[in-house]
């Protein structure tokens, strides 16, 4: 899994990093190691701002997230990412299900 994190008006110190690996390894610990994960922290004025982007194989998710505490724009943004790759992988696993639904029915036909 590839990790970029960038900062725009702010330095991404040793806090930030380890928040966020700590909190990547425990949501995704299931993906593989073709996931890329780009990570961008902005500050204006007195808003927060987090973005996420994970590129999978044959999927793009995107996510953002403002508030006025970093932590907590960095938090939520995780929290619906993760909500967003539930959905790809039950709507994968449903079309999965579907097609061998399918594939049974014409074979006994």
């Amino acid at each position: 899994m590839n990790l970029k994190i960038t900062g725009k008006g702010l330095k991404i110190t040793e806090g930030i990093q380890s928040h966020l690996d700590d909190k990547i390894n425990k949501l995704f610990d299931d993906l593989d190691e073709s996931t890329s994960i780009y990570i961008l922290l902005c500050v204006e004025k007195s808003r927060h701002k987090a973005e996420i982007t994970v590129k999978t194989k044959g999927h793009t998710a995107h996510a953002t997230n403002e508030t006025d505490d970093l932590y907590v724009s960095m938090d939520g943004v995780l929290k619906k990412i993760e909500t967003h790759l539930k959905k790809i992988k039950e709507r994968a696993q449903d079309l999965k299900i579907k097609s061998r639904s399918k594939a049974k029915s014409m074979m006994d036909v």
